[in-house]
């Protein structure tokens, strides 16, 4: 999975593309790949490298780090979308380590669901082969 902070850097290149009137398929040979790699960029499914940040800063005329602020600041908007509460970038740490909970608790929530699930195959299994002993062909089990 690509992080949320590789979404935060395609939505500001998308921004940079987009204010320049740049055509997809022209910077993405401007930085050597294809359009739909370049597509997968810009929805943040592709990891940005340092290499490729400094490649899209020097076709844009910026620093890395102009480039890296900007889209913190896409980024802790999202984490005010996600979470309700409103950080300033130099708080970009404290919205991280809340979306680090917010995540951390889905996936606590997914992890009971996925155990439910294994309990509920496990009862089916069970009463599968218990018919199977009992020589029952048709299986009807709770769930």
């Amino acid at each position: 999975m690509v992080s949320i902070i590789n979404s935060a850097y395609g939505k500001k290149l998308n921004e940079l593309r987009r204010s320049k009137n740049v055509k997809q398929l022209v910077l993405a040979e401007e930085l050597k790949m294809d359009q739909a790699h370049y597509s997968n960029l810009e929805n943040g499914k592709v990891l940005f490298t340092e290499g490729l940040i400094k490649q899209i800063c020097k076709y844009f005329n910026l620093l890395p780090e102009e480039f890296k602020d900007a889209s913190m600041a896409i980024l802790t908007d999202e984490v005010t979308k996600i979470t309700g509460k409103k950080f300033e970038d130099k708080d970009a740490s404290i919205a991280f380590k809340v979306v680090y909970l917010e995540l951390k608790k889905q996936l606590a929530e997914a992890e009971k669901d996925l155990l439910n699930l294994k309990n509920k195959l496990d009862r089916y299994e069970r009463a599968s082969s218990e018919a199977k002993l009992k020589g029952t062909k048709g299986i009807y089990v709770m769930m």
